[in-house]
């Protein structure tokens, strides 16, 4: 005599529940942790940049103001503030040493990350924005000025935030008015990357024109252009 299926005891049809994969922000942190914590608060400011950045802020705390920043009683009007905001709130949570004085350009670093996961993602597939997301932190540049009290890594994320829009308008004909009103391309998007000679994106434009020239079809987009766009951010 078989058992009814419907009255059968849950072990003998057991329904476990699957495992969630981690989701994509908390893989790139921990890989972004990896690759850019370990030593970073044990090596001592070095060059000459690192101490004025993180002096600079001190100053600016002691004489508890936001906008005027200050280096050994002068004005500093090197940098904008963005920089010394950002290493303010990491001094007043971990205080004042190494770390907290370069953790705002590893925190950039995964950010960074995290956006070029997703433009790569919604342009191209999700192996192509992993791989663009590995290539970025694997970079030697971003290896170096990912653990540096400078501000080199908030001014990548701006612009890497400011091209985002851009990238993700421009293939499969969904910004093709602004497109073709110039054979190479807008002048906004040649401009932007003008103004960013040391970002590793760079390249990106360039490298998505001569492969494809205009708009990008569906098969191609997800094939050879994710390969495109990985090589680029790397």
């Amino acid at each position: 005599m078989t058992a009814d299926p419907q009255t059968a005891s849950p072990s003998a049809s057991p329904c476990l529940p699957q495992k969630r994969p981690l989701p994509a922000w908390l893989l790139l942190l921990l890989l972004t942790a990896l690759l850019y914590l370990p030593g970073t608060g044990d090596i001592p400011l070095m060059d000459r940049d690192e101490p004025r950045f993180a002096h600079a802020t001190m100053e600016m705390m002691q004489r508890d103001t936001w906008l005027i920043p200050y280096f050994n009683g002068e004005y500093r009007f090197d940098k904008p503030p963005l920089t010394y905001w950002w290493m303010r709130l990491h001094y007043l949570l971990l205080g004042f040493n190494e770390l907290a004085a370069r953790l705002h350009s590893v925190v950039a670093v995964w950010l960074v990350a995290m956006v070029v996961f997703r433009t790569g993602k919604r342009l191209f597939s999700l192996t192509a924005g992993w791989w663009a997301s590995v290539g970025w932190l694997t970079c030697l540049q971003a290896l170096i000025h990912g653990r540096l009290c400078v501000a080199d890594m908030p001014m990548v994320l701006c612009v890497t935030l400011a091209m985002a829009p851009w990238w993700s308008s421009s293939p499969g004909g969904r910004c093709q008015a602004a497109a073709s009103r110039q054979p190479g391309g807008s002048s906004g998007s040649r401009s932007a990357l003008a103004s960013w000679p040391r970002a590793p994106l760079l390249c990106s434009y360039p490298c998505w024109r001569c492969c494809y020239g205009g708009s990008l079809s569906g098969a191609n987009r997800h094939h050879g252009g994710g390969w495109a766009w990985a090589g680029a951010c790397s």
